[in-house]
């Protein structure tokens, strides 16, 4: 009789140990990634909607200012300046029957309206833009959101 044995053929268990530390470090990093991507999604969420609500308030803002100025069609009524002086918002005639409505945003950001005076028809919005002061060294930070009288030009 043979007293040998057959060796069958075995993974070490030093291998095993190794590939679940793998796997455990390769689950570890991919959670902390979620986590971390997660966690950017909420903040620019935030700020996102911290955003939203400063532009719909700049909105309102200027919508009271052009409704009293088209309903008492002139920019020296007492009411506007009242609201102008409030929230710290700027009108300046640029040109001849041109006056720029500026009301912040935020710090960084302005919502700018162009209003025009015609003799027969009295103020009428042009247009509303957003102005970026961060990049007012870096060229034109205007961005159109609509022209309300595109049909008049």
């Amino acid at each position: 009789m043979n007293n040998e044995r057959k060796n069958l053929p075995s993974i070490p268990i030093g291998i095993t140990s190794l590939i679940t530390i793998f796997i455990v470090i390769c689950i570890s990093i991919f959670s902390v990634l979620s986590f971390v991507h997660a966690n950017n999604d909420y903040n620019l969420s935030v700020k996102t909607g911290d955003y939203i609500k400063s532009y719909n308030d700049a909105d309102i803002i200027t919508e009271k200012i052009v409704s009293e100025i088209k309903l008492s069609n002139t920019i020296e009524n007492l009411n506007v300046k009242n609201i102008i002086k409030e929230n710290n918002c700027t009108i300046e005639n640029t040109e001849n029957g041109t006056f720029t409505l500026t009301v912040p945003i935020n710090d960084t950001m302005d919502l700018k309206t162009v209003l025009l005076y015609n003799d027969t028809k009295g103020f009428i919005e042009k247009e509303r833009t957003t102005y970026s002061k961060a990049s007012e060294n870096e060229g034109s930070g205007y961005l159109e959101l609509f022209d309300i009288n595109a049909e008049l030009e």
